[in-house]
């Protein structure tokens, strides 16, 4: 873009044709637009990226507390047959 803007300067010093320095005059805004527009879409490729590992994050969190509470149910089951067991024994020794 610099060399296009000092190319457009050495024209209209030098005395070069007006109408070619309009028609670079006219390709830099039209660089200078795609630019702006390619940075745009950058900056939104970043957000849906950063969007993207935070709907993974939050998923692998879910993912692991389904299975915490998966083995706390086990445990929980485990849990009350021993209560039972001992129970039972308790019985047995004192009859």
């Amino acid at each position: 873009m610099a060399k296009l803007t000092a190319d457009i300067k050495e024209m209209l010093v030098t005395g070069g044709s007006r109408k070619s320095a309009l028609v670079l005059l006219q390709q830099k805004k039209k660089l200078e637009t795609f630019w702006e527009r390619m940075q745009a879409q950058k900056c939104q490729v970043e957000e849906q990226l950063m969007a993207l590992e935070e709907v993974q994050t939050h998923s692998t969190i879910y993912e692991s507390l389904a299975i915490a509470e998966k083995a706390q149910r086990v445990m929980q089951k485990d849990y009350e047959s021993y209560s039972d067991l001992f129970a039972k024994i308790d019985e047995n020794k004192s009859a």
